[in-house]
């Protein structure tokens, strides 16, 4: 049985303190409460089972300035393993370079090709980077901008995709799904096509505090919007975050 007190502070954060509602109004905001209570209560079940990890890699800016290319990339150092090191530098450099063979695979006159990255994560073990190429053709009216993205462990060296954050059998898609929706919804964001579900290996990055969904250029949006990007936190995921996965370290 629930007491007053208790009763009382869960109305107060609930915002229902002093207030005349309907009945359904009451069970709406009471399911919220329970709702937000128990992600945050999850949350905290994650975070306690997930390993513990402190490495945090320096990073080192690197350029590649050879016409038409003008790239920056950097390297990893710092790590447990050299021999991961190496692989997720490999990584880094590659992720670079397949960006610039995409570009020269849309148009074979291209007068300047430069790439950028983001790092977007750096702590508890986990690195994850996003990549952008913006491209100039000789004849073309505007640049073209593709972008990829990487998500390692630096210490064991495994590469992540999506389904491999969240538990096999849950309907963690559907859940994305909606988030991303809403956003489009709410920023009134143009569709060129109508957006109806990600896939299993759908191009992603994390951030400290959420998961960053991104689409390319023209996959779903005009140009003027460039790559589409989507946050969606962590704490609204916590149902359906795989245990032995990296999010609970983020939690």
């Amino acid at each position: 049985m629930m007491g007053n007190r208790q009763e009382k502070e869960m109305h107060q954060e609930a915002g229902m303190t002093g207030k005349n509602i309907s009945l359904y109004d009451y069970h709406k905001k009471m399911a919220e409460y329970h709702y937000k209570h128990y992600q945050s209560m999850a949350g905290r079940r994650l975070k306690a089972q997930s390993p513990k990890s402190n490495t945090i890699a320096a990073l080192t800016v690197k350029r590649i300035l050879h016409w038409p290319l003008n790239l920056s990339y950097f390297e990893v150092s710092g790590l447990k393993d050299p021999e991961i090191e190496r692989c997720i530098n490999e990584l880094i450099l590659k992720k670079t370079y397949d960006l610039v063979a995409a570009q020269k695979k849309r148009s074979k006159n291209l007068i300047q090709i430069i790439g950028s990255y983001d790092v977007k994560l750096n702590r508890d073990g986990l690195l994850s980077i996003y990549f952008q190429n913006y491209s100039i053709g000789k004849a073309a009216a505007c640049g073209l901008i593709l972008a990829d993205s990487l998500t390692v462990d630096m210490d064991m060296g495994k590469i992540y995709g999506l389904k491999d954050l969240f538990q096999e059998e849950s309907p963690y898609i559907q859940r994305l799904n909606t988030y991303i929706k809403q956003q489009i919804k709410t920023k009134k964001i143009q569709l060129i096509t109508d957006f109806h579900t990600i896939h299993r290996d759908q191009q992603f990055y994390l951030t400290p505090q959420a998961i960053g969904i991104y689409f390319q250029t023209y996959a779903y949006t005009p140009y003027v919007y460039g790559i589409p990007q989507f946050m969606i936190p962590y704490n609204s995921l916590t149902d359906f975050i795989l245990v032995e996965g990296p999010l609970p370290r983020l939690l």
